[in-house]
């Protein structure tokens, strides 16, 4: 197959022509952005938002007017050039999932700043399929910006460089409510939170037990009408194993993603607690 183009090639365009395209289509290949658009990224100032978390130098958050498709060695010279301003650092946002004939999200439909050192931040970006990686360029001699810490997973790129973030299902809506006098009294806690306006109903620390022993609670499903018969508490139960890969995320979305102080406890069988991932019903502070 590679012959017959390869001939097919040089009777289309003779040997020196042949050199030239290869090389031009060698170019292309290894090049994770696609071929640089003239003005579209004159207002790159505009639409980006700074990160101002933390001890570091600002950072301008982008996504580039093309879908790069992985990171390069430095920005391209007309990305460097309308960066301008106090910011040291790029981070470029880009789709890590996303089929390569789909357009990749505005950055306004998945974060938007709440004020200084928080952001909004959509939360379908954290279902698997939708994760948006960052890619952090750094400014060097002569305005150039050199690659620095590639494809980091967006809310936890955000959380290192110490902003505070809310997962919210609309970053428009949220963007507004938190700019808003009048309606902050009804910020999700989320929102509330970043902005460090934490409602009385909020908490930065919660004590929560994994189901590390979790089945059905005989007991329990006497007098509860909604209960219905499931897999007892047993060694190399399925339903165990279930449910803590399903825990685990939980814990991974409030410690990771929302800086929540998690006191985590485990069961064992021999406890025989089949339900003490509900600490709730036993007692209250």
């Amino acid at each position: 197959m590679l012959s017959t183009l390869a001939g097919a090639t040089r009777q289309a365009f003779g040997q020196s022509g042949v050199a030239a395209w290869a090389a031009a289509s060698l170019g292309r290949a290894f090049s994770s952005l696609p071929e640089p658009v003239p003005h579209a990224t004159a207002a790159l100032e505009e639409i980006g938002i700074t990160l101002r978390g933390g001890h570091e130098d600002e950072t301008l958050l982008i996504t580039l007017p093309l879908r790069p498709f992985a990171a390069t060695a430095s920005l391209p010279d007309e990305v460097a050039k309308s960066v301008a301003g106090s910011a040291k650092r790029v981070a470029v946002v880009r789709p890590a999932f996303l089929p390569f004939d789909q357009a990749q999200p505005h950055l306004t439909e998945v974060v938007a700043s709440l004020g200084p050192s928080a952001v909004a931040l959509a939360a379908h970006t954290q279902q698997p399929a939708q994760r948006l990686l960052v890619d952090e360029y750094a400014r060097g001699h002569g305005g150039s910006f050199a690659l620095r810490a590639p494809a980091a997973e967006l809310a936890t790129y955000l959380n290192r460089k110490s902003m505070r973030v809310a997962l919210v299902p609309d970053v428009a809506a949220a963007a507004a409510a938190a700019g808003s006098s009048g309606s902050r009294m009804a910020l999700p806690n989320s929102v509330a939170a970043a902005t460090k306006l934490r409602s009385m109903q909020s908490s930065n620390s919660v004590l929560m037990v994994a189901p590390t022993a979790f089945g059905f609670n005989e007991q329990a499903a006497q007098d509860n009408s909604f209960m219905h018969a499931a897999e007892k508490p047993q060694q190399h139960s399925s339903l165990t194993a279930q449910v803590c890969a399903e825990f685990a995320e939980l814990h991974r979305q409030l410690t990771d993603v929302a800086g929540v102080n998690v006191k985590l406890f485990q069961h064992h069988l021999s406890h025989g607690t089949p339900d003490a991932v509900f600490p709730n019903n036993w007692f209250s502070t």
